[in-house]
Order: structure tokens, then C-alpha cells, then sequence
């Protein structure tokens, strides 16, 4: 039951609970967090609502993977519906035998066993950002937790189009704001899937964008489930692609596809493309765009 489990600010219980305080503070500089247990789900999710020891709460978890399978599925299933590599996961467990069945049949992921006495060092991986926006930081975590709400609607629709229509997705691309270079910055180190490969800081997009010959869009994406907020950026050199970039939130809904046609109507001729070993897809875009 939830009483007999160790977790509070004494006793026992104060590592875990120090150990989820650390958590929150890596969620609110953007790290995604996911829960992968073998349990009933509804027992989980009352420990995160009753527990009065809980500094984690259900809406700081971006996806629940818990039933009673082997935890290397659940971690693939858990990429596959935050739409995510398995080379950018961080498996921990307290679990020997947990950790190393992930080690061994997951060898991209890095699994770390639970040590109160070792684990931050282990976890000190992260390259925290110093200013975050906690508002993009709950958007995009709802956007992954409505995912199962789309998946519905999509196996529910008899084609694409249709659940286009029904998911009521707006687009929105226009000429980037100052407000927005943060974000913009971010995306470009952010991305590896769909994107050029662009790297730009938020002094070298500061300067794109004051530029008279530069052209720099925001692209924003919302639906009936939820808003994802700025997940695109496009820029624009003369007739150069200069910088793409589409966040893996916004993948499969047709929106590279709106931001192609923007681009062919500025009339780029060439595309400037760097390979994260990831994006040779868009590559492959661009080069069917070249031809058109």
C-alpha cells in the first residue's frame, strides 16, 4: 500500500525524496521525463496523486510506460511515443538486473543504476540550459501527454487527410520577433532529426534576424488537444536555405510539407545541409526540391 512505501524529507525515505527534487529540476530545464514500470498503472498514478511524499506530480511525467512486460520494450515504446532516439534516453533503475538486461539489449541507452551515494555524478550527463521558459516547458510536456489522445484519433480516421481535418491542426509561420530568438537558438541545438544541421547560438540568430537581407520564420503548431507552441524555424539568406528546423513534436503532421512550399515561394535555389546522422530524410527533401 502507499503507506508502506519510504519516501519523505527524514528517515529512509530522504534520499528518494531528494532524488525527485533533482528530477524536477532537470524537467524544468527541459529534460523529458517518462516513468517505465512493472506495475498496475493505477496504482502508480495514485502514489504520484495521494503520497504525501511526492515532489514529483503525474504532469511533470511526459509518458507513464507500466504494465508488466520487459523494460527494454517499454523503453522502446516510450521513444516511439515521444517520438525520440534511443541514444538521447537515461534509464534508472535500482535494479541490477534491470540495468544490465537494458545495457545489453538497448546498447544506445545509457543505464545507470540507482546509489544514493553515486547517482548525481552518474546523471552529471546534462548540459542544463542557465534561463528556461517554464511555460514551454508545460506545453511540450502536454503535447507528449495527449500523444495517446492522437494515436485514438488517427486509428479512428479512415485516412491521413481526414485525421488532419478532425485533429483541427493550425499552422502559423510568420517573420520571427525578438522575443522569439531564445527559442529559436534552442531548436537549432535542439534538433536532429528534422533539420539542415544549422547550430546557432542566440547572438548568431540576433544577428540574422536584425539583417534587412536575412528572412527568419517562426513556425507555431496547435490542435484540438493541445498548443505545441514555437516548434519551427526557418532562414533564409538572398536564395540560400540558411537554417530548418522542425522540432520531432510537430513530425507527422504535414507541417514540413507547409514549410517547403514557403520556401520554394521565396525561391531558394540552394540548401545549405549539415549531417547530424540523423536528418538524411530532409537531405534527401532538399535534393528532390533542387530538381523541382
Amino acid at each position: 500500500g502507499i503507506e508502506q512505501i519510504k519516501l519523505g524529507s527524514e528517515g529512509l525515505g530522504r534520499p528518494y525524496q531528494d532524488f525527485q527534487r533533482f528530477l524536477l529540476t532537470l524537467y524544468y530545464h527541459g529534460v523529458i521525463l517518462a516513468v517505465c514500470s512493472k506495475n498496475d498503472l493505477q496504482d502508480v498514478i495514485r502514489v504520484f496523486r495521494e503520497h504525501s511524499g511526492m515532489i514529483l506530480k503525474a504532469e511533470h511525467i511526459a509518458c507513464f510506460q507500466v504494465d508488466w512486460d520487459n523494460k527494454p520494450n517499454n523503453i522502446r515504446r516510450i521513444a516511439e511515443a515521444l517520438n525520440i532516439g534511443l541514444d538521447s534516453i537515461v534509464f534508472v533503475d535500482d535494479s541490477p538486473f534491470e540495468v544490465e538486461s537494458v545495457r545489453t539489449l538497448l546498447p544506445d541507452i545509457m543505464a545507470v543504476q540507482y546509489d544514493r551515494n553515486t547517482i548525481y555524478e552518474s546523471l552529471a550527463c546534462f548540459n542544463l540550459k542557465s534561463q528556461v521558459n517554464l511555460k514551454q516547458v508545460a506545453d511540450r510536456n502536454l503535447t507528449y501527454q495527449s500523444n495517446s489522445k492522437r494515436k485514438k484519433l488517427r486509428s479512428e480516421s479512415a485516412d491521413f487527410e481526414i485525421y488532419l481535418t478532425l485533429l483541427k491542426m493550425k499552422v502559423d509561420i510568420h517573420r520571427a520577433l525578438s522575443s522569439e530568438v531564445a527559442r529559436i537558438a534552442e531548436l537549432t541545438q535542439r534538433t536532429n532529426q528534422c533539420t539542415n544541421g544549422a547550430r546557432y547560438t542566440v547572438s548568431e540568430i540576433s544577428e540574422r534576424l536584425n539583417n534587412p537581407l536575412y528572412h527568419l520564420y517562426s513556425v507555431y503548431v496547435s490542435d484540438m488537444f493541445a498548443d505545441l507552441g514555437l516548434v519551427g524555424v526557418i532562414g533564409i539568406n538572398d536564395t540560400t536555405l540558411d537554417l530548418f528546423s522542425l522540432s520531432c513534436r510537430a513530425l507527422g503532421r504535414n507541417v514540413e510539407e507547409k514549410m517547403i512550399k514557403l520556401i520554394r515561394d521565396e525561391k531558394v535555389v540552394e540548401y545549405k545541409f549539415v549531417s547530424t546522422g540523423k536528418n538524411e530524410a530532409l537531405g534527401n527533401l532538399f535534393a528532390i526540391n533542387k530538381q523541382i
